[in-house]
């Protein structure tokens, strides 16, 4: 392969590579926000929400139920759109989302109007996306001393 053709097919890669780091990037704003907003609504009672005593006493759940969903969606969604350990707040929102599914919306079908899962199952969706994919390469994860894949500026995955 001449030298002009590994070039063209190098800048080829860079260009996806960029596109799919932005596209991720997207979608860690997509997901991360409304979990960082809600989460302080439920764990702080943010944006006039109703705080863990509220929380718990309108989803009958014990105190330290709505706690673990009110921290871990406030904490989760940081994680998710700065890309420090992502993965595992992927998993943990991904969590609270099956949860919410199984216990509050599923009985009401799938239509978001009517209270049903059709919103949920997508932020599940998304965080099984980064759960699988991981964060991309436009990270906070990247500017922090964590310690790094061999060779390269990336963090260890479990890391990022």
């Amino acid at each position: 392969m001449s030298n002009v053709m590994m070039g063209a097919a190098t800048e080829s890669r860079s260009r996806a590579a960029t596109a799919a780091d932005t596209a991720l990037l997207l979608a860690r704003v997509a997901l991360g926000l409304p979990f960082i907003y809600h989460g302080a609504a439920i764990a702080f009672g943010a944006f006039g929400g109703p705080g863990l005593q509220g929380f718990s006493g309108f989803t009958h759940m014990p105190l330290a139920v709505a706690a673990l969903v009110g921290y871990g969606e406030f904490l989760g969604g940081l994680g998710i759109l700065f890309g420090v350990l992502s993965r595992l707040a992927g998993g943990g929102v991904g969590l609270i989302m099956l949860g919410a599914i199984l216990l509050v919306h599923l009985k009401n079908g799938y239509d978001s109007q009517k209270q049903g899962f059709e919103y949920p199952l997508t932020l599940l969706l998304l965080a099984v996306a980064i759960v699988v994919a991981g964060p991309g390469r436009l990270t906070l994860a990247r500017l922090l001393p964590l310690p790094k894949k061999l060779g390269t500026d990336q963090p260890v995955p479990v890391l990022e």
